[in-house]
């Protein structure tokens, strides 16, 4: 005390340096310190109730400016302490061993979560000593494949920390779709693509789908089965596919090249009969059957295929043969006709006399096929004719007149029931010998009564008198060219059917 206060200023002094919560003892209260004397904190001396006096100003040593022992936890950072918080809080920015927390020290303190004693970022425990999240922009490794510390799910690393892929159902830039299954036929493909024909899925739809460009396999490019007539040729199943109904194009319904014998008629084809026959109605060059093709056909004889006439097939398909009007070799004319009477014989030799005709246009009469002059038939082909008053030739008899109904026929032969001509001692003669008719096999008249006036039985008149010259002959028929009898415009009737007589058969006179 010694009457002085400065010490007191001192004690003031300091304890405001030192900002330590001391009262200020004024001179009136000073410390006791048991001997009936004030202490002072500061002055040096450790008194009862201080734990130290270390007699300086100097807060962070050994002793604090109010005379206690500095330790861990009064707030005081000494020398050797990292911090001083003054707290019993062990997870605040101080320990309360008085260090500041320091993660990787395998000690978990302060605000840290965790502390595995390492740097690691890709454990359970961060660098920063944090509890690894999925999130926290570090890759847990063995937990997570990846960490993008966002919440985005549509980028390359999904809000579960796994690598986009396709079927984690999140659709990512560069899929079109993700519905997070397996199911490949569904609005979604298993490669995360919508549906579509040419992905070789067959979906909803679609009949087929082979994942390719090509339209001449199995499956169109539409996803259709091919079958013929789609217009795209199947390779090795179709030969041609137009896309058409046409049988008569240059691709059948059956997708075959159209060719000749497939049965359908195409351009540059007369015919098509789809069969390998040669000689029906179309052959097997699809050409309707002609004579001259080479094919023998129904109805010709031959086809040699050539235009010559003259060979032993002519160009009307028959075989060369004597009398088709074409001279062959060995024929002297060829008139094509049956006529031996003209200029050509059916032999195809030309007339002459002797050659067994009688030629008109040769002036011939007659032509008996030899040289004799002896016989009926002179060699110049003049006939010695009945009524020349001469009997020869076959002649039974020639009177060298032209009454058929005497002695001697105008056929120059002796009368005879039966001859057809009316002699006078005949009733009737109808040149038969058919005795139940009008005129009996004796010629004297029919079962009835010729010449009574009354057509009966077989008569076609009856003017019942027994002129021959009238309408009604004696045999009760009418007068006929060819009876026997000439009558009205007649010049003659010799009752025979020889024409190059004196007599011919329009009963009219042959000239001599």
């Amino acid at each position: 005390m010694h009457g002085s206060n400065r010490p007191n200023r001192h004690w003031c002094a300091l304890a405001l340096l030192t900002h330590v919560a001391a009262a200020c003892s004024s001179p009136d209260s000073p410390l006791n310190d048991g001997n009936g004397e004030a202490s002072t904190c500061g002055d040096g001396v450790a008194q009862d109730g201080e734990e130290c006096d270390d007699g300086n100003s100097i807060h962070d040593d050994g002793c604090t400016n109010s005379c206690k022992k500095a330790r861990c936890g009064d707030g005081i950072r000494q020398r050797d302490e990292g911090c001083d918080d003054g707290n019993d809080v062990d997870t605040d920015d101080c320990t309360n061993r008085c260090t500041n927390p320091q993660c990787g020290n395998a000690i978990v303190e302060g605000r840290e979560q965790c502390d595995d004693g390492n740097d690691v970022d890709t454990d359970d425990c961060t660098g920063s000593c944090l509890l690894a999240f999925c999130g926290d922009g570090l890759t847990r490794e063995g937990q997570e494949e990846c960490d993008d510390a966002n919440r985005i799910n549509g980028d390359d690393c999904t809000n579960e920390c796994t690598v986009a892929v396709c079927g984690d159902g999140f659709k990512q830039r560069d899929e079109q779709c993700d519905d997070g299954n397996s199911i490949d036929e569904d609005d979604c493909t298993n490669e995360c693509a919508r549906p579509r024909c040419g992905d070789g899925i067959v979906q909803e739809g679609e009949e087929c789908d082979d994942a390719n460009s090509n339209d001449d396999d199995t499956c169109l490019n539409i996803c259709v089965i091919s079958t013929c007539g789609d217009g795209s040729t199947w390779e090795g199943q179709e030969e041609c596919d137009d896309g058409n109904t046409l049988n008569t194009d240059s691709c059948t319904n059956d997708c075959t090249k159209a060719r000749c014998g497939d049965g359908f008629k195409q351009r540059g084809e007369t015919c098509d009969d789809g069969n390998a026959v040669n000689d029906d109605g179309c052959t097997n060059e699809c050409r309707l059957p002609t004579c001259g093709d080479g094919i023998l056909q129904k109805g010709e004889e031959c086809d040699d295929a050539n235009a010559s006439n003259t060979d032993e097939c002519t160009n009307a398909c028959t075989v060369a043969v004597c009398g088709d009007g074409i001279i062959q070799a060995g024929e002297e004319c060829d008139d094509a006709n049956v006529s031996n009477i003209d200029e050509c014989t059916t032999r195809c030799k030309l007339a002459a006399c002797g050659d067994g005709f009688v030629q008109a246009s040769n002036n011939e009469v007659c032509d008996d096929a030899n040289t004799n002059d002896g016989d009926c038939c002179t060699a110049t082909c003049v006939r010695t004719y009945c009524g020349n008053g001469i009997k020869d030739c076959n002649e039974e008899c020639d009177d060298g007149n032209q009454i058929t109904n005497d002695e001697c026929t105008n056929a120059c032969t002796l009368p005879a029931c039966g001859d057809g001509i009316l002699q006078e001692d005949e009733l009737c003669d109808d040149g038969n010998d058919i005795d139940i008719d009008i005129c009996g096999n004796e010629c004297l008249g029919p079962g009835g009564t010729c010449g009574n006036g009354i057509v009966e039985g077989a008569e076609s008149c009856d003017d019942g008198n027994t002129s021959d010259f009238d309408e009604c002959l004696n045999i009760c028929q009418p007068p006929t060219c060819g009876d026997g009898v000439a009558n009205g415009t007649e010049e003659c009737d010799d009752g025979n059917n020889v024409d190059t007589d004196a007599c011919s058969n329009s009963c009219t006179l042959n000239n001599p």
